[in-house]
């Protein structure tokens, strides 16, 4: 199911918890504020800037902007860098299948079924 298509309540508890996730992955201790007002920023943003994404498109933005990123504070600005650099992942995969690639030789495809972050 797309971004388009959560409930804005039910796009909001699944950002908190994996803004929490992300938080501690990154050894870091939010205040509770600051989570409330991400949360609702992050809901926000996703149903405005990248409403055609998945849920599990979102989850793997973060893991992989955790793990592969520069960038290790959660802020908007670096979110942002996340779920746009796994958006051009998703498009560059689907424009490879559009000209024919096989998809199970395009890594998004090949990925997709990998077991999903609990949240």
């Amino acid at each position: 199911m797309i971004i388009n298509d959560h409930r804005v309540e039910d796009l909001e508890q699944l950002c908190a918890d994996l803004l929490m996730i992300t938080y501690t992955q990154l050894g870091q201790t939010p205040d509770k504020e600051s989570v409330l007002i991400l949360t609702q920023t992050l809901a926000s943003d996703l149903k405005q800037d990248f409403k055609s994404l998945t849920w599990n498109d979102v989850q793997r933005a973060f893991r992989k902007g955790v793990r592969d990123g520069d960038f290790f504070h959660v802020n908007i600005p670096n979110i942002y860098k996340w779920l746009r650099a796994w958006r051009n992942i998703k498009w560059d995969a689907i424009h490879q299948l559009d000209q024919g690639k096989d998809k199970n030789q395009i890594p998004y495809f090949i990925n997709e079924n990998k077991p999903k972050l609990l949240t």
